[in-house]
């Protein structure tokens, strides 16, 4: 069955594509889990189920106990109105298996029904997107660290950061986005004229000082069209504090703007601060040694200062998130599958969003290794609901359209693309344009898949070979020629078959399209497996994602380096 298809049986209907069970019309809320093992269930309806199917299956190989598969199974029976006495439509074949006995019937939309489904959810977010252009757009700007210790400026940007995520959960305002603030660094920069190139109504500034234990942050809030500046606060307290401060200057910023300080306080609380600041330290370090991918050094020290904050704070949702990224990458380059670190990374992940599952970073990081893991529903599902958490987010709309292109529908994907760039027409991160690339070569795009992965000056060499497959595919046999000469040259431990063998695909088509892209572009010539040193890992890894893209979207990739 395609992802587009609609399977129906008794008063039950699943919607495969939005993972969702309807019972008499009405969705039914379940665990991600249960729908997956109902999934199964259904498309092998009266066949004889044993426990190593489902864990095969279901579970993808992983050692589970009989008691949590029985639960499983109750919780499925529950949800489409069954139950273990009747058995009317899941029965239990003891000491053997389950066999799943009720009609199934299965529709599959025509292409014409499929693209007014996408149309409608475009045009969908293309009105919410305009709604809240009615309301104030707001830029943050990197607070400056006042400190004496340069090595500080992690933690200003880390705060700037915090700020910036809790102002994208209102729906009054338009945020813009990170990679666009962070462009204005220069203190005493004209307000008014980053307002206008930023599009924004107001602009919050400020510094953070930090001294032995204690804080102190400032923050002015200006409006770009006169000037003025609205208000200026002040806040001193112990460092331990940061977090009070942080929502505190988010309350006062939504109370301004649109007056709705109960809304600001029931949408903060979904924020879990970690239990100390060392840990939240420990968690801005690893992220900031992430964006190296590459560097041996940055690369164990991202590691490092992860588990730390887990010594810290075991029940830290971003540290467990950060180090299921981490591994995610030691997987990828591994030549082996690797299972046990696939498994680590998404025990971490999984751990992070069961902490706290309103935070969009957990939600997109468990989104992101469900995809390598090959579990495409469960992966979407998390990709959805990063969205629901912060739809002001262009990051979190381009990791979607991302997400899509992998799970087969590239156009859906293209349009989540342009979306992002219609909140924010300045959000400019290289990984959006090479993986807007990725999404056009795969919609057979190939023109403007070269335009979009040219974009980015000084490209990852993953990269540049996914431009080569464009160039081979649209004919244009001496650009792709010229590319792979290049890369020979620059980058002679690099090998296509590395990106084949773990590209997260769900259709066995799309994996081979690129792989002749790949053969006719004269690159997939070692077919033996490679080991990818650390060094070399940034032909695969750098611009990858939000997670993984160079010092978060600014290219420090060099092909000659």
């Amino acid at each position: 069955m395609s992802q587009t298809d609609y399977i129906y049986f008794a008063d039950c209907e699943i919607d495969v594509a939005g993972f969702s069970l309807r019972r008499d019309g009405e969705v039914c809320e379940l665990e991600p889990q249960v729908l997956e093992l109902l999934l199964f269930l259904v498309r092998n309806p009266d066949r004889l189920l044993t426990k190593d199917d489902l864990i095969q299956h279901v579970w993808h190989g992983r050692i589970v106990s009989d008691t949590t598969i029985t639960s499983r199974i109750k919780s499925a029976r529950q949800a489409i109105g069954d139950d273990g006495t009747q058995q009317k439509l899941i029965r239990t074949v003891h000491g053997r298996g389950v066999r799943f006995i009720a009609a199934v019937r299965t529709a599959r939309p025509g292409p014409a029904a499929v693209a007014s489904e996408v149309l409608a959810r475009a045009s969908e977010a293309a009105a919410d997107i305009s709604s809240k252009r009615n309301g104030p757009a707001i830029a943050v700007l990197p607070f400056a660290n006042l400190g004496s210790d340069d090595d500080q400026d992690y933690f200003a940007d880390g705060v700037t950061e915090d700020i910036i995520t809790d102002l994208s959960r209102f729906r009054e305002l338009r945020v813009v986005a990170r990679d666009s603030c962070f462009q204005y660094r220069t203190p005493g920069a004209d307000l008014q004229q980053v307002g206008r190139a930023l599009n924004a109504d107001y602009v919050v500034t400020g510094s953070i000082r930090r001294r032995g234990g204690k804080l102190r942050l400032s923050a002015q809030l200006t409006q770009t069209d006169s000037g003025n500046q609205v208000w200026a606060e002040r806040f001193d307290r112990g460092a331990e504090d940061v977090f009070a401060m942080a929502d505190e200057l988010v309350r006062t910023i939504v109370a301004t703007l649109v007056g709705r300080v109960r809304q600001a306080g029931s949408a903060l609380a979904r924020r879990k601060p970690p239990a100390n600041l060392a840990a939240y330290e420990c968690v801005l370090r690893g992220q900031a040694a992430q964006g190296q991918i590459g560097d041996s050094a940055q690369e164990a020290a991202a590691r490092r200062f992860f588990e730390q904050a887990l010594a810290l704070d075991p029940d830290y949702p971003r540290a467990h998130a950060g180090l299921a990224v981490v591994l995610l990458c030691e997987w990828f380059r591994r030549a082996d599958p690797a299972e046990a670190l696939l498994e680590a990374a998404l025990e971490h992940a999984e751990r992070s969003v069961a902490i706290d599952p309103e935070d969009y970073q957990c939600q997109e990081a468990l989104g992101w290794i469900l995809l390598h893991c090959k579990q495409f529903d469960l992966s979407e599902q998390h990709y959805r609901r990063v969205i629901e958490l912060n739809p002001n987010s262009p990051a979190e709309l381009a990791a979607m359209g991302a997400a899509c292109s992998f799970l087969g529908r590239p156009d859906e994907g293209i349009q989540w693309f342009e979306l992002a760039r219609r909140i924010d027409p300045y959000f400019d991160a290289s990984w959006y344009w090479n993986l807007l690339g990725a999404a056009y070569f795969n919609a057979r795009r190939y023109d403007d898949a070269i335009k979009a992965l040219e974009h980015i000056a000084n490209a990852a060499n993953w990269v540049k070979a996914y431009a080569a497959a464009s160039c081979a595919l649209a004919g244009r046999a001496d650009c792709a020629r010229r590319i792979a000469k290049s890369l020979a040259s620059e980058a002679p431990h690099f090998y296509a078959e590395a990106i084949l063998r773990k590209e997260p695909y769900r259709n066995p088509a799309d994996l081979e399209h690129l792989a002749e892209g790949f053969r006719q572009a004269g690159l997939l010539t070692e077919t033996k497996p490679c080991e990818i040193a650390a060094e070399a890992a940034r032909y695969y890894l750098t611009g990858r994602s939000p997670f993984i893209h160079g010092a978060r979207g600014k290219p420090t990739f060099r092909a000659s380096s």
